[in-house]
């Protein structure tokens, strides 16, 4: 199989990544090269991010972190880090250390962790909105002093 045939196959059916019919172990710059594509982005990157969305877990086996740990290029963590948690600023805390031990190569170049007011701000919600998603309690200026 060649690098056309093995991006053809990803395209038609995203789900199998980085494996397809034919090529059950692809070499990491043939995943990488797959990775850029909308087909990838649209489908695994992007269920990624639902995932910790969800949960706060990227909710995949340490063998598909590890495969791509091994594949992609910095810029390509990076962008998948910034990702996920633009989609779920206030899941960063729980989804951070997970991923941290996946792209252990990679942990001095993500940002630092978002402080509490630019989850807030991120969030675009009223400040009660995004307490709650932060799991804190709003409580009025003023009330039970």
């Amino acid at each position: 199989m060649e690098l056309r045939e093995y991006l053809e196959a990803i395209n038609e059916d995203p789900w199998t990544f980085p494996a397809v019919e034919g090529c059950p172990d692809p070499p990491p710059e043939w995943i990488a090269a797959a990775w850029d594509t909308d087909t990838v982005q649209e489908s695994i990157a992007s269920d990624l991010a639902r995932e910790v969305s969800k949960s706060g877990s990227l909710c995949c086996a340490p063998e598909f972190l590890e495969t791509l740990a091994e594949a992609l290029s910095a810029e390509q963590v990076l962008q998948l880090f910034e990702m996920i948690r633009n989609e779920s600023p206030h899941r960063e805390s729980e989804f951070r250390p997970e991923f941290e031990v996946g792209f252990a190569e990679y942990v001095d170049l993500l940002p630092p962790p978002l402080t509490r007011g630019e989850v807030i701000e991120l969030l675009g919600a009223e400040e009660m909105v995004a307490l709650e998603l932060l799991g804190e309690t709003y409580r009025e200026e003023g009330a039970g002093d």
